[in-house]
């Protein structure tokens, strides 16, 4: 993940339920209040008032941003643990961030080069209406191309951004798609298992989506996967052996548990998995997660299986953006987004995603 900016406001400085207070206008931040016991509930968020900054004396190497989306994403479960991890967690007391896009609404006199008042922009940032973010840690101007095709600016945080790049690097990189491999992608109907399906499909493939409701089913075939399935009324086992008699090339994983075991079973000799998430496991204290019991497949069907942290490949980053856009420029690539509307809301959509609230990508419009 990038690096992010984070505004320096601790919970003590202001009272237990300041949003209420809050005038109209005034600048806010989200804070993370307690850690999950084991799920995430939205009072392990609180929605603070915030110190407004000064438009007229942004700091050297800064701009002022005025955020107009913020992208929630189920890797930020993990931030709020405090075991050690491969990234920062979040601190008890302090802002959230993640990826947003915004408006910039002032600079300072070295940055004017580079942006302008009224860039739309994307990067990594605390969650808060306004603030100033250093233009030196992956700031970047959402491309102009993308504005001008009329699509949503929020893109620049779902199929152009951090999960499209989790979907087309991975795959380019892992998965290693040949034309006809039989596909299985868990949590299809996710911002980032919807995108690798259809990329799946623009390399040849055979793509079997799996999803939550019937209604995310019906969206995935919309999209082009071969086949789709709603695991909660048709078994995963029974589903693979029917749309995958022959078995699976490819696992795209984002569920974890079950699905994994079924697609063990399932695979191919010589089948890459790529390990994507877990999202049903991560709100289970540990005694509760699936036991899976046959990762001895691995050896004998020499299964290639691969976990990956996205960052890995920063420096592909804007290459696969620009791959991404011509997709979506020529209609190969569709998207879905859900919009959350409100600043206030941030906490209840983020919760949102553990338990499918979403389809596609899920972010909330400041």
């Amino acid at each position: 993940r990038e690096d992010d900016s984070r505004p320096q406001i601790s919970a003590k400085q202001h009272p237990p339920r300041p949003s209420t207070m809050a005038a109209e206008g005034s600048n806010q931040a989200v804070i993370f209040a307690k850690r999950p016991d084991p799920a995430v509930t939205p009072d392990c968020m609180e929605v603070v008032a915030a110190p407004t900054p000064d438009a007229a004396a942004v700091k050297a190497g800064h701009v002022l941003v005025k955020t107009t989306f913020v992208s929630v994403d189920p890797y930020m479960r993990g931030r709020m643990s405090d075991a050690k991890s491969y990234a920062a967690g979040f601190q008890l007391g302090q802002p959230m961030y993640g990826g947003c896009v915004g408006e910039v609404v002032a600079v300072a006199a070295d940055t004017a080069a580079a942006f302008a008042v009224g860039d739309v922009v994307t990067g990594f940032w605390g969650w808060a209406r306004l603030i100033e973010v250093d233009a030196s840690k992956g700031l970047r101007k959402v491309p102009d191309a993308l504005l001008a095709s009329g699509a949503p600016a929020s893109l620049a945080v779902g199929v152009v951004g951090m999960p499209g790049w989790s979907a087309f690097l991975p795959i380019k990189h892992i998965a290693k798609p040949k034309e006809g491999d039989v596909v299985w992608v868990t949590g299809a109907a996710g911002a980032v298992g919807m995108t690798a399906g259809q990329i799946f499909k623009i390399k040849g493939c055979r793509v079997i989506g799996s999803a939550g409701s019937d209604e995310k089913v019906a969206k995935l075939k919309e999209l082009g996967f071969d086949e789709a399935f709603n695991y909660k009324t048709k078994p995963m086992k029974e589903a693979l052996k029917e749309y995958a008699p022959d078995g699976i090339d490819i696992f795209w994983d984002n569920v974890g548990g079950e699905a994994t075991e079924v697609a063990l079973n399932a695979a191919k000799t010589d089948a890459r998995f790529v390990m994507c998430g877990a999202i049903s496991q991560y709100n289970l204290a540990a005694e509760e997660r699936y036991p899976i019991r046959n990762l001895v497949n691995v050896i004998g069907k020499r299964i290639h299986m691969e976990g990956f942290i996205v960052s890995k490949w920063a420096a592909e980053f804007a290459e696969a953006s620009m791959e991404l856009a011509g997709y979506v420029a020529s209609g190969q690539l569709k998207f879905e987004e859900t919009v959350i509307d409100g600043f206030e809301n941030i906490p209840t959509a983020l919760c949102g995603l553990f338990s499918g609230r979403n389809t596609g990508k899920m972010v909330v419009k400041v």
